[in-house]
């Protein structure tokens, strides 16, 4: 029994349950497609004010952390990953020095290593400062 409160169509409204549901599947199947390039988006954002400042005035070296990442980077593709674990850096924490291996976080140093060594397996003559 519906006692009279059927909804009575307006003027203006002119999509049906059926286009409702068509439009609803539409959005749910975009989504993935929509997301997925907004996070490509935000990415080339973050990626190309990352490499602006090596576009306008050159790759090079600023600050004392990326200093000591790239000579911990060059003495591990150099002398090898036991020679790195066991490193005394007398250079920096000054006077006293630090010991590399026990009192840093690897990733960096490794990743760079491994790009390295990978370019230079597959014939592509990179810099270490490059990488």
């Amino acid at each position: 029994l519906k006692m009279g409160l059927t909804k009575k169509k307006a003027k203006g409204d002119s999509v049906d349950g059926n286009q409702k549901s068509t439009l609803q599947s539409v959005c749910v199947t975009l989504a993935p497609s929509i997301e997925t390039l907004i996070l490509l988006l935000i990415w080339l954002l973050g990626f190309f004010i990352r490499i602006f400042s090596v576009i306008r005035y050159e790759s090079i070296i600023h600050e004392f952390d990326p200093w000591f990442n790239y000579r911990a980077t060059k003495l591990l593709v150099e002398q090898g990953p036991y020679k790195f674990w066991n490193w005394y850096d007398h250079e920096s924490w000054h006077p006293l020095g630090r010991p590399v291996g026990p009192t840093i976080f690897p990733g960096l140093m490794g990743t760079a290593g491994a790009f390295y060594w990978t370019a230079h397996k597959l014939g592509f003559p990179v810099d270490i400062r490059n990488v």
